[in-house]
């Protein structure tokens, strides 16, 4: 186990310092920098703000430049990525090493994950399990991705995990000492991601399931469960310093449909309201923070906001239910696709010394977090949204090397699966985040399947510029040489100046003025989601072989260009 996560912890810290800043990132650390040098949590409210906060701290103490005349308050104000440029801008080059020490403060966030997994496995069936979950979360490509970025993704599904599985020792021995642990791990995974609220509503109905008909003192149970939510409201309101708890529900200035009652917009500064005000529940003080209101707001606004998609070729305004039934299938590892399925079927057809209930608590959250993402479909962009579902799942894949769980055969074909599904994952690193299964051809195909979007980050999402750099380095007859990038990021905090493609003979398609007939080359970069433009301005590269790749979220072509000949 120690090997597992020193191997995983020195992945992460790798592919931390060898990928840029990404768009999502360039928000979240000046936004946690924020926090800790104000204690103002404007920034970045849509998302609770412990990781990142967490990210931000080895940066606190280093010299760096920020710009916060960019923050002003107003309804449904998004400034964290101007502030995030204006960062970026200001460090320059060194941004690149703040960027790279935030992400290694959030590596222990994946240790958490890990050991909550081994915990939660081996307590269901068996030390080998245990061991196997380890295995499963350490080389999963998702947490490999997401572990090493600034954003709430791992430790949100780590944090969620680990709620959960306090909870579940609690419905086996329901103390005082156990709730105020559950409380504690409820409120640390609610600073990291607000989904973990259909947690208030899903523990009370899992308890009733799990005591259904058993004789015992369920009056206490019930005040105990009240107890630990008491307790994870606290911790919440402490992570936000209690900044505007208490607030009645009707002072709040609303920007999604569903608060306000306005009609949805298009615009960056959207319609703000509060159906609630002048009602009588609007006069109900909310006891949680200001900013974690706020932040459900916009979330629920972005969520209503119809924008383009993209899935399988196909471009829609709006999305698809199945979307991320789809994106879990080709962006998981094969192999982990079968152990989970002859942990289903052995949980149907096989009896188990493991209780049907204790399943139960472990795949609830999961199952809610999946059908609650997919209920959403005014856009589909992220995988990451379904990330806190893959704990239990990890979890559950390890049912079948439980001692007495399963036949001799069984076992070795789930060794061979568990094994695959490693080297599968491996065969991608440090580029993880471009992950896809060899279902779809792996991370070189997968562009047909996910993508397409400025948005979309299931493959690209600005993070191979240095890997541009070196390959601009080592390749000097690549000129003339034009780039188009997808990202927020300007590629100059990389030492890469390069024109737009816009600017070649080629893409204008009109010939070069020489009064030769020789034939010569353009050369370019494109992130591989700017192949499916929507407008179909790049279909001359979408069906070229590219002459060489960078990373996987960058191709590299080289087009002719015929000279006009008989130039006067």
């Amino acid at each position: 186990m120690v090997t597992c996560l020193v191997t995983h912890s020195l992945i992460l810290a790798w592919s931390s310092s060898t990928h840029s800043p990404n768009w999502d990132e360039a928000g979240h650390l000046p936004a946690g920098l924020s926090h800790l040098t104000f204690g103002d949590f404007r920034l970045y409210a849509v998302n609770p703000p412990l990781a990142r906060t967490v990210a931000a701290l080895p940066v606190y103490f280093c010299s760096y430049e920020a710009d916060w005349q960019l923050v002003h308050t107003g309804p449904g104000a998004r400034n964290e990525f101007a502030v995030g440029l204006s960062f970026l801008d200001a460090n320059k080059g060194r941004s690149l090493w703040l960027f790279t020490v935030a992400r290694w403060a959030c590596i222990p966030f994946s240790w958490l994950g890990a050991w909550v997994c081994f915990r939660w496995a081996s307590d269901l069936y068996g030390h080998h399990s245990g061991l196997c979950a380890v295995l499963i979360w350490c080389f999963s490509p998702s947490v490999l991705a997401y572990g090493q970025m600034i954003t709430p993704t791992v430790a949100g599904g780590a944090l969620g995990c680990l709620a959960n599985y306090l909870y579940w020792r609690w419905l086996k021995k329901p103390t005082w000492s156990a709730t105020a642990k559950t409380g504690v791990g409820l409120g640390l995974a609610l600073l990291t991601k607000t989904t973990w609220l259909i947690l208030f509503g899903l523990w009370p109905l899992l308890w009733l399931a799990y005591h259904f008909r058993l004789q015992r003192k369920k009056g206490v149970e019930f005040l105990q469960l009240f107890a630990s939510f008491g307790v994870a409201v606290y911790i919440l309101n402490s992570g936000y310093l209690f900044e505007g708890t208490g607030r009645c529900l009707g002072d709040f200035e609303f920007v999604s449909r569903s608060l306000s009652g306005a009609q949805p917009s298009q615009d960056e500064t959207p319609m703000s309201g509060n159906r609630f005000e002048g009602t009588l529940i609007g006069e109900v003080p909310l006891p949680l923070p200001r900013r974690f209101v706020e932040g459900i707001d916009l979330q629920k606004h972005d969520f209503e906001k119809r924008m383009w998609s993209y899935l399988r070729s196909e471009w829609r305004l709006g999305g698809w239910w199945w979307y991320y039934l789809y994106a879990m299938l080709i962006k998981m590892p094969i192999g982990t696709h079968i152990l989970v399925g002859l942990a289903i079927l052995q949980m149907f057809f096989n009896r188990s010394k493991v209780h049907w209930k204790d399943e139960m608590v472990l795949l609830a959250p999961s199952i809610c977090i999946i059908v609650l993402v997919s209920s959403h479909t005014g856009f589909n962009h992220h995988l990451r949204y379904v990330f806190p579902a893959f704990p239990g799942l990890y979890v559950l894949a390890t049912r079948i090397f439980g001692a007495g769980q399963s036949k001799p055969l069984t076992r070795r074909l789930a060794l061979v699966a568990l094994v695959s599904a490693i080297v599968s994952s491996l065969f991608v690193v440090p580029h993880s985040r471009s992950y896809f299964s060899e279902i779809v051809g792996g991370p070189r195909e997968g562009h047909w399947h996910l993508g397409g979007s400025f948005m979309d980050t299931n493959i690209d999402c600005g993070q191979d510029l240095l890997y541009l750099r070196d390959w601009i380095e080592d390749h000097p007859e690549a000129s003339p040489l034009y780039l188009r990038f997808m990202g927020v990021v300007d590629p100059r905090i990389a030492g890469i100046d390069l024109p737009d493609i816009s600017a070649s003979a080629f893409v204008q398609g009109v010939p070069e003025a020489r009064p030769d007939d020789m034939t010569r080359y353009e050369w370019f970069v494109l992130s591989v989601n700017h192949l499916h433009d929507r407008e179909g301005r790049n279909e001359a590269f979408l069906h070229t072989k590219p002459f060489d790749y960078i990373g996987y979220s960058l191709r590299v072509y080289r087009m002719p260009i015929r000279r006009a000949a008989n130039f006067p």
